[in-house]
């Protein structure tokens, strides 16, 4: 089985759809997309991600499912780091204390008995529960596929957020809340994780990255990256840019 985490295009934040950048992220998104066949797309309810599939659904003709769970994940943490987003912490504050980088990050005193933990458990079993509908069931960090599964490959899209891709790259791949720090999705970017059979086992899967926050309809169209859910600046661009340089390539 291959999953697809795609963030929507560059968004327009108070009319919840996309910017003139965002369509034409979406414009140039969509026949890449295509090309990869998936057999089911989920959307979060939210407007800027569901536009951003509107391509993809509309070339297809697939109807998605949308499920709550796929909006942005915005749970603070407790103090000191309430005031922030939790992927935007300061590196100095959130890389100081080695327990919020290890296998046990979950039981620290930070995460443990916090609303932050419970949404983030909560929407990790809504994640695993869908999972298993499509035969992959969770087992500590692994995966146990039924047999009837066995010789099905499906493509899964799941059309989201920023801060929710990097809620379900670290429940899918065992990483600690923190570490998830490393990884920033540009907009309209897929991030594809497969879950790869174990060849001493083939009921256990284990989910691996195969990219992460790539954008190859960009890079060929010549379009850069915009800023947006980046912490300072890229490419030159200010945060009142936040649009690619040239529409018109």
């Amino acid at each position: 089985m291959k999953l697809f985490i795609i963030r929507h295009g560059a968004p327009n934040y108070a009319k919840d759809t996309l910017t003139e950048q965002g369509w034409r992220e979406q414009e140039l998104l969509t026949p890449f997309l295509v090309a990869k066949k998936p057999d089911v797309v989920c959307l979060s309810s939210l407007g800027r991600a569901q536009d951003t599939a509107k391509g993809l659904l509309r070339e297809t003709g697939i109807r998605p499912l949308v499920f709550p769970w796929l909006c942005e994940f915005d749970a603070r943490l407790p103090e000191p780091f309430a005031e922030r987003c939790p992927w935007h912490l300061n590196p100095v504050d959130w890389s100081k204390n080695p327990a919020w980088l290890g296998p046990d990050w979950q039981e620290d005193p930070l995460f443990r008995d916090s609303e932050f933990l419970r949404t983030y458990q909560a929407d990790a079993a809504a994640l695993d529960a869908f999972l298993a509908e499509h035969g992959y069931h969770r087992e500590g960090r692994f995966y146990r596929v039924s047999k009837e599964f066995f010789d099905t490959n499906e493509t899964i899209m799941m059309f989201c957020h920023l801060g929710r891709g990097q809620m379900l790259l670290s429940h899918l791949l065992s990483m600690p809340w923190m570490q998830i720090h490393y990884f920033w999705l540009p907009t309209s970017s897929i991030t594809e994780v497969i879950f790869e059979r174990s060849p001493f086992d083939r009921s256990l899967a284990l989910a691996r990255c195969a990219t992460v926050g790539s954008v190859p309809h960009l890079d060929a169209a010549g379009v850069a990256r915009c800023n947006s859910g980046f912490m300072m600046p890229i490419d030159g661009y200010t945060r009142e840019v936040d649009r690619p340089a040239d529409l018109s390539q």
